[in-house]
């Protein structure tokens, strides 16, 4: 029983690493999107009683991808990917992600430092 729920919870970190590789394109736009779903789905078992085994090892695996998540906001680079290039990487999805899952201060504060980095370079 172990066994197979460890399993399932290492099939949402295969998932998560899929988005961030191909052989077809970039990726990068993909890894805030797969942070978060990884990171949703590994805070939700840690409280499911059925996963109560791996509880500890669940809450630091969140603890490292928050810590991941953080230095994306530090980083121009994935701000000028997330803001400027998503149309022309993956033009169906635009800010389609930031829509649905950052408040509109975040989505303009993030908007402003993108025009920043533009208008300095």
């Amino acid at each position: 029983k172990c066994v197979g729920l460890f399993a399932s919870l290492l099939a949402h970190a295969d998932n998560a690493q899929q988005n961030f590789s191909s052989d077809a394109g970039p990726t990068l736009h993909l890894s805030l999107p797969a942070l978060e779903d990884l990171h949703k789905a590994w805070d939700s078992c840690a409280i499911q009683s059925k996963y109560s085994v791996f509880s500890t090892g669940l809450n630091k695996g969140v603890e490292k991808i928050s810590e991941y998540y953080e230095q994306t906001a530090d980083s121009d680079a994935y701000t000028m990917v997330m803001h400027n290039f998503i149309s022309v990487l993956d033009p169906s999805s635009k800010d389609r992600h930031f829509k649905k899952y950052w408040g509109s201060d975040l989505r303009a504060e993030t908007l402003k430092h993108a025009e920043k980095i533009v208008s300095n370079v």
